[in-house]
């Protein structure tokens, strides 16, 4: 198993000071509460919105807790959130009591599979600003192996570890470099990233549409890197299959 996320050499994470604009808006943190009562703090992505829903995709470990509860009890999703700035609002979506849903892989359930942390966050709100804006909604694939080799990939989220007077947990950060290492279930990079980032997107930038497209979830570190749970096409179809299932409810 990984371990905590890690800066690796020096820390080159940048903040980002307007999170009204994409694809920064529809980077969300997240406030969890787990069913023991133990509160935590992740990162997650807008992916979709419905007629009637807001979709996050974010890791499974920030909503799934084995040594705490099991599934989280509450979670207060704020997309753009930049210190005491909510440009999109917030929900505290709770579970069993709020419609929506939190879907988490069975295999993550079981044994804790590595290729498995990932999960949909499905909140009944269309987190509209006083402008009449919306989060951005990234776009997910599942590449080949030689499409990830050598790709500029980014994460944005929001750490836990930089706390000073302009700096602190509730303000995202990015940084961007290169794949270091494409594994069956993994994508591996040398991006500098800490707790409180689980579950932020690992996006690539489509320089011939503009798209930002995430190709990972990251989730944690080890000696060969910080990594993502890498999208595969079983899990696209999985997406799919959890968003219809939240539109029929």
């Amino acid at each position: 198993r990984g371990t905590y996320e890690v800066v690796i050499g020096t820390d080159d994470r940048v903040p980002i000071l307007d999170t009204t604009v994409g694809p920064y808006s529809g980077c969300t943190q997240l406030d969890i509460t787990s069913s023991s009562g133990r509160e935590y703090v992740g990162s997650a992505s807008c992916i979709a919105r419905t007629d009637r829903f807001s979709i996050f995709l974010t890791a499974a470990h920030c909503v799934y807790f084995h040594d705490a509860g099991g599934m989280a009890r509450s979670v207060k999703v704020s997309p753009g959130r930049s210190v005491d700035e909510f440009p999109f609002g917030s929900v505290d979506f709770r579970l069993h009591v709020d419609i929506g849903a939190i879907f988490v892989p069975e295999a993550w359930i079981e044994s804790r599979d590595r290729s498995s942390d990932w999960a949909l966050g499905i909140v009944e709100d269309s987190f509209e600003s006083a402008e009449f804006h919306y989060p951005h909604v990234f776009d997910v694939q599942a590449f080949d192996d030689h499409e990830l080799a050598n790709q500029f990939g980014q994460v944005c989220g929001y750490p836990v570890d930089l706390t000073n007077a302009l700096m602190d947990s509730t303000r995202q950060y990015f940084h961007a470099d290169e794949v270091a290492a494409v594994e069956d279930g993994r994508i591996v990079y040398r991006l500098d990233t800490t707790g409180g980032q689980s579950g932020s997107p690992f996006w690539f930038h489509d320089n011939t549409n503009g798209a930002r497209i995430i190709a990972g979830v990251h989730t944690m570190g080890d000696g060969s890197g910080n990594s993502a749970t890498r999208i595969t096409p079983e899990i696209m179809a999985q997406i799919q299959k959890w968003i219809a299932v939240a539109e029929a409810a």
